[in-house]
């Protein structure tokens, strides 16, 4: 029997709440998530989207104290399946826990886009590191106490070759050695080989899959590329839960593809 790819949350595609407006957020509708707020402490609203992302989170930091993880990988099957926005949500919940300090990395060198999350423009990144550039501590940018934040610039050179150097490597190692968690957001797997190169850089992967998006045989194919790493997968952007979502697999294992039991 096929494995059944292990669900970690299910985001929901709207909510009638506003976008927390101190975080000068470019959340698209499409990208059906919610932002958190980015300081410890600040207030939010019960959203509902709020809630699953910290089911999301407490099974994360679960995992990563039963497993000892502080690489986390966060990828999708292709462009557009809100892998970036989850990323970003993510660190900043974690954040949020008083014994959690968290590094959130851009590492899609090809289409980088968290510094339009952030509204930050991006200087120096982490292509800049990869090519001799300039110390760790130049490129970091520091979002409040507790989250840190390497942005990145499109590579200039061919970037699977620059995620291949050994800097790389020094800098993964480097970052588990100075955070608590380190939250990495990466290139789609399809059709590109950069996420194939780091994740062997983390101590664990999880698949963002959106609604009506990613077919199933590829977020199947998708998860079989990240084991043994994958920790488990993401649905974003639902409307409702339905008999095919658990055809999925992500909810209930005791399915099979052709939603029969």
């Amino acid at each position: 029997m096929k494995r059944e790819m292990n669900s970690l949350g299910l985001i929901p595609a709207k909510d009638d709440e506003a976008l927390a407006p101190e975080l000068h957020l470019a959340a698209r509708q499409q990208d059906k998530l919610l932002a958190l707020p980015a300081a410890p402490g600040a207030t939010v609203a019960r959203l509902t989207a709020w809630e699953q992302l910290r089911v999301l989170r407490t099974r994360i930091v679960e995992a990563a104290r039963d497993r000892d993880l502080r690489r986390i990988l966060i990828t999708s099957s292709v462009v557009g399946e809100g892998k970036t926005l989850l990323a970003a949500n993510l660190a900043l919940s974690l954040s949020q826990l008083e014994d959690k300090r968290v590094l959130l990395v851009d590492a899609d060198l090809r289409r980088p886009s968290l510094h339009h999350v952030f509204g930050r423009s991006v200087e120096l990144g982490l292509g800049d590191l990869l090519a001799g550039g300039p110390r760790w501590s130049q490129a970091v940018i520091p979002l409040h106490a507790r989250l840190d934040y390497l942005p990145c610039r499109p590579a200039a050179e061919q970037s699977v070759e620059l995620l291949n150097r050994r800097r790389m490597k020094d800098l993964m190692e480097e970052a588990a050695a100075g955070y608590d968690l380190v939250v990495v957001d990466s290139a789609p797997l399809s059709p590109i080989a950069d996420t194939q190169v780091l994740v062997r850089l983390v101590d664990a992967a999880i698949l963002v899959v959106r609604s009506g998006v990613a077919p199933y045989p590829l977020a199947r194919q998708s998860a079989a590329l990240l084991e043994p790493k994958l920790l488990g997968v993401v649905l974003n952007g639902v409307e409702r839960v339905t008999r095919r979502d658990y055809a999925y697999g992500y909810y209930a294992p005791h399915y099979q593809e052709d939603g029969t039991r």
